[in-house]
């Protein structure tokens, strides 16, 4: 066997190259200029379209608060005059409360016209209100008046003597309108078309 000659030693093969970058492309005169330029003013015309949008939402955030607030003005209003109203029924049911009460008062007195009665009250200034007033009021008048109340003695009648019958006093336009409806309600309706028609 023949020894083969031995075999050449590897050769070293220069290295590759090393990759190079692709060359930059240097732009021609003024075409970066011009597309900075380009993309500042698509910059600047997005900017001022915000701008534009976000003052016309302000201002349309300020006109819906300027109707609320008038809105709430005229609101407010129609609560005072709501709340006036309310107010006023309320004390007209208080003062008819107290009126019951002080016809109920009259009734267990026993007094034949109760409105008559709280009639003259009112006359000598009792507050309906107060119940001990009206009370006393009431007691008061029993005792003054005693035809005013079922049982009691009959009215002085304030004729002549002798059992003449007096005149009663002329009814006239004055002193049918200074009446009040409850006196005008006692009165024969005949009686006050004549002193009507007499003082025409």
């Amino acid at each position: 066997m023949t020894d083969a000659p031995p075999a050449d030693p590897p050769v070293d093969t220069p290295p590759a190259d090393p990759p190079t970058d692709p060359p930059v492309q240097t732009p021609a005169a003024g075409t970066g200029d011009a597309e900075r330029d380009a993309a500042f003013a698509r910059e600047r015309r997005a900017r001022k379209e915000a701008e534009d949008r976000a003052k016309a939402a302000e201002d349309r955030i300020a006109e819906a608060e300027r109707l609320k607030a008038e809105e709430a003005g005229e609101f407010k209003e129609l609560a005072e005059k709501e709340k006036a109203r309310a107010d006023g029924l309320e004390a007209k049911q208080q003062h008819d409360e107290q009126r019951r009460n002080a016809e109920r008062s009259a009734r267990d007195m026993k007094f034949k016209d109760g409105d008559y009665a709280l009639y003259l009250l009112s006359q000598q200034g009792v507050d309906f209100a107060d119940p001990v007033k009206v009370r006393e009021g009431l007691e008061s008048l029993a005792k003054d008046r005693t035809d005013l109340v079922a049982g009691g003695a009959p009215a002085p009648s304030g004729g002549p003597a002798g059992g003449a019958k007096a005149t009663p006093p002329a009814l006239t336009r004055q002193k049918i309108e200074g009446m009040t409806p409850h006196e005008l309600a006692r009165i024969d309706s005949k009686v006050i078309d004549e002193a009507l028609a007499a003082s025409q």
